[in-house]
């Protein structure tokens, strides 16, 4: 299995968001997949992190989430996880904590 990759884009005139990408590929296929969406200035919001589940407990998703926190220590990064995923990101050690004062407004389709 191939080391992460990341496709990073700017979009916009401001260039004031950014999108960051990684994503781990086993051989041919797409294993594992990670995105943060940033003002890059101060917030950033880990939208997605996705492995395949016979890849998973491989390390994969942790270093994933790594390498989008890595150089980034003067943004916050907020990230909603679902009930299933939660104690996985809870045992990351990587300094994210339980937050009270979450709103969220849920798709409508």
């Amino acid at each position: 299995m191939g080391a992460p990759h990341r496709r990073s884009r700017t979009p916009g005139s401001t260039g004031a968001w950014i999108a960051v990408c990684h994503f781990c590929l086993g051989g041919d296929r797409l294993v594992g997949f990670a995105r943060a969406i940033s003002d890059g200035a101060a917030n950033a919001y880990i939208s997605t992190v996705a492995v395949l589940p016979e890849y998973q407990k491989r390390g994969i998703g942790r270093k994933l989430i790594q390498r989008l926190l890595e150089g980034r220590d003067h943004l916050q990064f907020v990230l909603h996880a679902n009930d299933s995923a939660y104690p996985f990101y809870l045992h990351l050690d990587m300094g994210f904590e339980p937050f009270d004062n979450i709103l969220v407004r849920p798709r409508k389709f």
